[in-house]
């Protein structure tokens, strides 16, 4: 008798095992970032801050690959709550400050422009307002500002230690930015550490932009297989490193392998294409019979890498498969009574580590149960820990901070990739 072999099953199989150890083709030529800044973590959101204004005034801001819009709180904010910064930036009081379009009362603008500069922007009256709506409820009201702004807390390849000094980061990124200058908040946005949000999606918009077209990034190199508007986060739980126009070299435990990017669906958003995933040793995709599983990450927006959100959500479709092999490697069920549950030490070894596995092949997302698992606030003694991967979207799949720790990661829209290498942040 002649056993045939389904070679389209066994290749699929090949292209998808995250647990042989081999690696996407790594790029010789990846530029080493020499410029890069120190995040800071909280509640679950990973935070970077910049001075705004003349004189200068810190903020504190969520950094976001899932946002094209800049904005945070300005004098006056009504019922805005209370946040990291000591004072709301006013542009009333910043020498350098410029408003679309003229508001009443702005004596101290250098110049106006008469064109919104934000397309989702509406002309009303006197100034060009912008407003941000979330799928849990929250929201912002803001009107254009452009003012002077500079990262803070920039490290350079000579430095030993963090130097946040306001001079120290003048002469890397310094820029003339257009923001929303927030004036209502609703929601989760009265309650959080953050003054605002400094959106990271490609966009002619984004801070990056700006830095790139007024020259302040490093020039095109010919040799080097990095675009110069590229950056790379490299996340922990109490903070990490943005870099641009390169990676954190020196971070990466192996090769950093190279996601191609699903530029057709999204404008600006990075967009990943998800071949397989594995809940521990078990493929929920590796099947022929579950196409249609790996098609359903590929609806919608697709499945994007979103530093503003804290958790991770898969697809609604996986949802029956997914508790099956959830109960299958642990022992227990993948429901809501249980998300939040106490584990044993025994209990928490059999814990599985989450793989996606992204196009072109053999470039891998691991998500351990540190990252996916939070403990209870006030339960540090009595191990209560919530599960924070949702299978519940009803299209595509948003990969938060629990999916992205433990990474570097190079954003490259040019180039259509996401560099990606597990990292010692």
């Amino acid at each position: 008798m002649l056993y045939h072999y389904d070679t389209s099953l066994l290749l699929r199989l090949l292209l998808v095992l995250p647990l042989l150890e081999i690696h996407a083709v790594a790029r010789e030529n990846i530029r080493n970032a020499t410029v890069r800044w120190a995040l800071s973590a909280h509640t679950g959101t990973h935070h970077i801050q910049l001075w705004v204004g003349q004189p200068p005034v810190l903020q504190t801001l969520i950094l976001d690959t899932g946002s094209r819009l800049s904005a945070w709180v300005c004098e006056p904010c009504l019922h805005c709550g209370q946040h990291q910064s000591a004072r709301y930036y006013d542009p009333l009081q910043s020498s350098t400050s410029s408003v679309t379009l003229q508001v009443h009362g702005f004596s101290n603008s250098n110049t106006t422009t008469t064109t919104c500069q934000f397309p989702v922007s509406i002309r009303e009256q006197s100034q060009c307002i912008l407003q941000q709506h979330y799928t849990e409820g929250s929201r912002w009201t803001a009107y254009e500002v452009t003012d002077m702004v500079t990262l803070a807390g920039i490290v350079k390849d000579d430095d030993d230690d963090d130097d946040d000094d306001y001079e120290a980061s003048l002469p890397y990124a310094t820029v003339a930015f257009t923001f929303g200058c927030q004036t209502k908040l609703t929601g989760l946005f009265t309650k959080q550490l953050a003054d605002g949000i400094l959106g990271l999606e490609y966009s002619e918009f984004s801070f990056l932009s700006t830095l790139r077209d007024h020259g302040i990034l490093p020039l095109e190199d010919s040799e080097a297989d990095t675009s110069h508007d590229a950056f790379s986060l490299c996340l922990t739980k109490t903070g990490g490193w943005m870099a641009l126009s390169g990676a954190l070299l020196e971070t990466h435990k192996t090769s950093m392998a190279h996601a191609t990017l699903n530029r057709q669906t999204t404008k600006g958003m990075y967009s990943v294409i998800v071949q397989a995933i594995w809940v521990g040793t078990i493929c929920l995709t590796c099947d022929e019979t579950t196409d249609e599983l790996i098609q359903a990450f590929a609806t919608g927006r697709g499945t994007i890498l979103d530093s503003g959100t804290t958790d991770t959500f898969l697809p609604q479709a996986l949802a029956d498969a997914f508790q099956e092999a959830w109960e299958e490697q642990t022992g227990r069920s993948f429901t809501e009574e249980e998300r939040t549950a106490s584990y044993t030490e025994r209990e928490w070894k059999r814990l599985p580590v989450l793989t996606l596995v992204l196009e072109p092949g053999h470039v891998n997302i691991t998500i351990p149960p540190e990252h996916y698992m939070e403990r209870k606030e006030g339960e540090t003694h009595n191990n209560i820990w919530s599960n924070r991967i949702y299978v519940d979207e009803p299209e595509g799949a948003v990969l938060g901070i629990n999916a992205m720790m433990g990474h570097d990661i190079l954003f490259d829209w040019k180039r259509g990739t996401v560099g990606i290498a597990p990292a010692r942040c």
